[in-house]
């Protein structure tokens, strides 16, 4: 017999916990000590708690990340920092980081212990004392070491611990009742059973079976008698084989709704609807079920903050069943939340920054399609059987853990992961199956979705090809004024007086400069369009010079009439050519005043 012994920190009255994920974060608070702390009476009134345990021994494997995420607002003025000593007589920072103001959002300490880490380091507050306890690290041992020799004691074994600087120790392994304990060597010791053992032999008695029980010692013989029930045969075909059969009579099935069963027992089970065959001619019947029905799903997310436990979906929860969640990818079990309505109540907040997921079945009377796989450590795409029309109608497991939606993304029946699951990882694609998920286009005759299949409003604008709508689709008199785009319909003003003014004509058609020019002005065309027109009403004795955002332009005048500053103004542009590096605009300029007849 192999005997183990664990370090101290394991054999401790407090808890040890043992982290050894690549990168962990441990929530910390401060609370008041009670009895349960291993400072308790000792230093500080306050202590640290950690994942919820009071200053918890921990055990850290070098080469991982450990973050103590000091956020709650408990933590401040408590920084924690590690030391070689609970004196805190020597600092230890060597792959150690902080961050922030412990007690507010983002704060903690983070450490990455290498290979030549001290086997101890004590975590504690820098301005109060013994708030923590120590981490023990894979690099080193706390306490003594023994080497193990055992030796007979009469009917017991004695287990000499000898220690290599401290003291000796015996354990002394005791027989108890119908145990017995032999020495084999200096290191090995065979523990074993004294009860008594039993030879079975069955014999016929009547309608029933009798199995004899012959004990090794003769003392302790015993028959276990088998009685045939209503309808039951039992017969001995052997000394150490017995028959059990029915023998004919009523027999039913019991049928239940939610659990609550009907009056009388069934025996036939009528299954009704389109889609359903019963077959099969012998003792096995197949029933067949064809077509599906409709499974609505409802996708909650949320994050957590460290203090709110209550959340809301977004419909009424008819049954806890009915809600699958998950923090961070762990699924949650049912005793650790209870639903009312539409609201979800925790039983412990979520962690701050925790991602946290509601699956909600609000309608289940479809088809739930399962594909398995195997990874091998470089494939990332997998091929199930029924294309996927919703990723949210996915769940998807690896080696029994829930798989975020962001690790992976589906197209048709193509599920791509971000990252190559493991060689020998086992995957579950689970797809949930409305009847209208399971027909595709080969199910699909031609001239069969007519227009009375279309709801209003169905066709929407990403349904539709570029090239799809034409002239020959437009009814005559269909576009008018208000279908126009704002380039040929807007009127924009214009306070501005002198210096460079921006007319973007994607937006305008019309520019009213409301104001006389008070100084030398450009008025710069923006964005225009072959055959575009526009009118710019200006006034102002100043001089007025035309531009684009064109990299190479022309302007033509049309026409000798020049901008008379003392009137009122309108200069009418066309735009000739668009080509940005050859436009070419036209204008003209004519002065007006108010005048009813022509």
């Amino acid at each position: 017999m192999g005997i183990k012994f664990q370090s101290p920190i394991d054999l401790s009255a407090h808890r040890a916990i043992r982290y050894n994920s690549a990168a962990q974060t441990l929530v910390v608070t401060v609370a008041t000590k009670t009895a349960a702390h291993p400072e308790y009476g000792n230093g500080s009134t306050d202590g640290y708690v950690v994942d919820g345990i009071e200053g918890p021994y921990l055990e850290f494997t070098p080469g991982n990340t450990y973050k103590f995420d000091q956020s709650d607002n408990s933590n401040a003025n408590h920084p924690l920092r590690f030391y070689e000593d609970a004196a805190k007589t020597t600092a230890y920072t060597t792959g150690v980081t902080t961050n922030g103001v412990p007690g507010q959002s983002g704060a903690y300490t983070q450490i990455i212990p290498t290979t030549s880490v001290p086997p101890i380091l004590y975590y504690q507050c820098s301005s109060h004392s013994l708030m923590g306890s120590y981490v023990k690290f894979g690099t080193g041992t706390v306490g003594d070491t023994y080497s193990i020799n055992v030796a007979t004691d009469g009917n017991n074994v004695d287990l000499n611990l000898d220690a290599a600087t401290g003291t000796d120790s015996t354990v002394q392994l005791t027989a108890g009742s119908n145990v017995s304990l032999t020495r084999n060597n200096a290191q090995e010791v065979t523990i074993a059973s004294t009860d008594e053992t039993y030879d079975l032999n069955a014999t016929q008695d009547g309608n029933n079976v009798d199995i004899n029980l012959t004990s090794t010692s003769g003392s302790d013989n015993s028959t276990v008698q088998l009685t045939a029930g209503s309808n039951v045969t039992l017969t001995r075909n052997g000394a150490q084989e017995v028959t059990i059969a029915a023998a004919g009579g009523s027999q039913g099935i019991t049928i239940q709704d939610e659990g609550t069963p009907l009056s009388t027992l069934a025996t036939t089970l009528n299954f009704t609807g389109s889609g359903v065959t019963a077959s099969g001619t012998g003792a096995t019947k197949t029933i067949d079920i064809t077509g599906g029905g409709t499974v609505t799903i409802e996708k909650n997310d949320f994050t957590g903050d460290g203090t709110d436990t209550t959340f809301d979906a977004s419909s009424t929860i008819a049954n806890e069943n009915n809600i699958q969640i998950y923090i961070d990818g762990v699924y949650q079990s049912k005793d650790t939340y209870s639903t009312s309505g539409t609201t979800v109540t925790f039983s412990t907040a979520p962690p701050t920054g925790s991602s946290i997921e509601f699956m909600h079945y609000t309608s289940v009377t479809g088809v739930i399609d399962v594909d398995n796989f195997t990874g091998n450590g470089s494939t990332t795409a997998f091929t199930v059987t029924s294309s996927i029309t919703s990723e949210n109608k996915t769940q998807i497991y690896i080696d029994g853990v829930y798989q975020n939606k962001d690790t992976y993304s589906t197209n048709g029946t193509t599920v791509t992961f971000s990252t190559a699951p493991v060689n020998g990882a086992k995957i579950d694609i689970v797809q949930l199956l409305a009847a209208n998920d399971t027909i595709n286009t080969n199910q699909i005759v031609d001239s069969a979705i007519t227009t009375a299949k279309l709801a209003n409003t169905s066709v929407t604008t990403d349904k539709l090809d570029s090239t799809s709508v034409t002239n020959a689709k437009i009814a005559n008199d269909a576009v008018d004024y208000a279908q126009l785009a704002a380039r040929y319909t807007e009127v924009q003003a214009i306070t501005t007086q002198s210096g460079t003014i921006n007319l973007d004509t994607s937006a305008y058609s019309i520019f009213r400069l409301t104001a006389a020019l008070n100084g030398a002005t450009t008025l710069n065309i923006q964005n225009m369009k072959t055959a575009q027109v526009i009118d710019i009403t200006v006034t102002g004795s100043q001089t007025i010079t035309l531009s684009s955002d064109d990299s190479s332009e022309t302007f033509n005048k049309v026409g000798s009439t020049d901008y008379d500053g003392a009137e009122a103004n309108l200069i009418q542009i066309v735009c000739i050519d668009d080509n940005d590096s050859a436009a070419i605009y036209n204008y003209s300029i004519g002065t007006y005043t108010s005048d009813p007849t022509p």
